[in-house]
């Protein structure tokens, strides 16, 4: 659908049906709609950040999930919800707080509730 100029109606399946499309698919859509959409970014980023967190096979998996949550907390400022992202921000270290090297990662980036 993106490649037949089809954004809106590619957005709209994509949030319909979150799990049918891949990581990267997800982040090529993301940029393409981000632009006048900010808020509409919230909930897929944070399902993005859950699923990385959980991929614990991958080493990288900490530093691709910080990436994501800069990258969430810029959409979160672009639609004006500076609170809602520090809310977040919050929640996830509560309910990743075992996982040591994540919240030291988050600290270091400067990314704090």
């Amino acid at each position: 659908m993106i490649d037949e100029n089809l954004l809106y109606e590619a957005w709209h399946l994509a949030v319909a049906h979150p799990n049918d499309l891949h990581e990267s698919q997800w982040f090529r859509l993301i940029e393409l709609w981000e632009i006048g959409h900010p808020a509409d970014l919230i909930a897929p980023y944070q399902d993005l950040i859950e699923l990385r967190l959980a991929m614990t096979g991958d080493k990288y998996r900490y530093s691709k999930a910080v990436k994501t949550i800069a990258r969430l907390g810029e959409a979160y400022r672009r639609s004006g919800d500076e609170d809602g992202f520090a809310g977040y921000l919050a929640d996830l270290r509560i309910r990743h707080k075992r996982k040591t090297s994540f919240i030291a990662r988050l600290d270091r980036a400067g990314l704090r509730s």
